[in-house]
């Protein structure tokens, strides 16, 4: 078998079903591949839905567990897996028409993985922005060093036996960070990779699911989780060994953490909260941040960010206003 699409669904009633289409549309022999539907214990009608559909398909494989999150559901899917390659889909997106063919004529060459383009699209099916990569094959180094950070899990393709062999699964206990924690340790034990020109998912925002991550409750955790897989992190880095890729992973894992000092800064944290957060970072020789980025904008808010007393006392005025 050649492909196991993994695809976790939780609550997923209103769009499970175009999901799979968007999938199974594309293959005329339902032996060189399957979709592996893992139920995350959701409370609505998906299981229904998702019996109906593997009726329908013969490739489906339908799993049904207690609610334990993407990454368990993930890394069981995985366990589940017969392909020679995985592709993640989130039960929510769908993949673009007439993408598959194109896709199975790279994967003849046998790379250990490949990364498509994808674009985001609204709930009402408008385009949002275009995330193209060139056709090309790259090291590793080389991709990181062209600031091209690759953390979500759904625009790539990967050879199985990488996953089973160094033993990569998802984070279970994280929400958020999970897929760019997983990335970037099956990076590192790739050597080469291949992008596809071509835009093969469809990612859609949604505004109520955004708005509703920004509880103090969903932040306090996102933050938490963030900086736990940056020190994980920062612990692969040390232990490189190669001088270029060690300054690439660098670059990368700086550029996360760049993220998490801005969201720290952007959203609504409390004082005391951001005040422990640096002090974990720091712990880890996380904080201070170094700048990797040549961009102005990224200098001086990093700059910013570093000076832990400046950082500290313009949230306080901002917690004021």
């Amino acid at each position: 078998m050649l492909l196991s699409f993994i695809i976790p669904a939780y609550n997923a009633e209103a769009f499970i079903e175009r999901c799979v289409t968007s999938i199974s549309v594309q293959f005329s022999d339902h032996t060189i591949y399957e979709i592996i539907i893992v139920n995350d214990g959701s409370t609505d009608n998906t299981q229904k839905v998702c019996q109906q559909l593997a009726e329908e398909h013969p490739a489906i494989q339908l799993y049904i567990n207690e609610n334990h999150g993407p990454g368990f559901t993930r890394n069981f899917g995985i366990k589940q897996a017969r392909g020679k390659y995985i592709w993640f889909i989130d039960a929510d997106d769908y993949l673009e028409s007439n993408v598959v063919a194109k896709v199975i004529s790279e994967l003849e060459d046998d790379l250990d993985l490949y990364i498509v383009g994808h674009q985001t699209v609204t709930t009402e099916g408008q385009i949002e922005a275009l995330h193209a990569v060139p056709d090309e094959d790259l090291l590793v180094p080389e991709l990181l060093e062209r600031n091209f950070f690759v953390n979500s899990v759904w625009c790539k393709i990967i050879k199985a036996r990488v996953l089973t062999e160094h033993s990569i699964l998802f984070k279970e206990d994280v929400r958020g960070p999970e897929d760019f924690h997983f990335s970037f340790r099956l990076l590192n034990k790739i050597d080469r990779l291949r992008s596809i020109n071509l835009i093969c998912y469809n990612y859609i925002e949604n505004p109520a699911s955004l708005m509703n991550k920004r509880s103090e409750a969903h932040l306090n955790k996102l933050a938490n989780d963030s900086i736990t897989v940056g020190n994980d992190l920062r612990v692969l880095v040390n232990s490189i060994e190669d001088s270029r890729k060690k300054l690439a992973f660098n670059k990368w894992l700086g550029n996360y953490l760049y993220g998490l000092l801005f969201s720290l800064y952007r959203f609504n944290y409390k004082t005391e909260f951001v005040t422990a957060s640096l002090k974990k970072l720091r712990a880890n020789n996380n904080y201070p941040v170094k700048v990797y980025s040549n961009t102005l904008k990224r200098k001086l808010f990093t700059n910013f960010a570093n000076s832990r007393p400046l950082f500290i006392a313009v949230k306080k005025i901002k917690q004021v206003v």
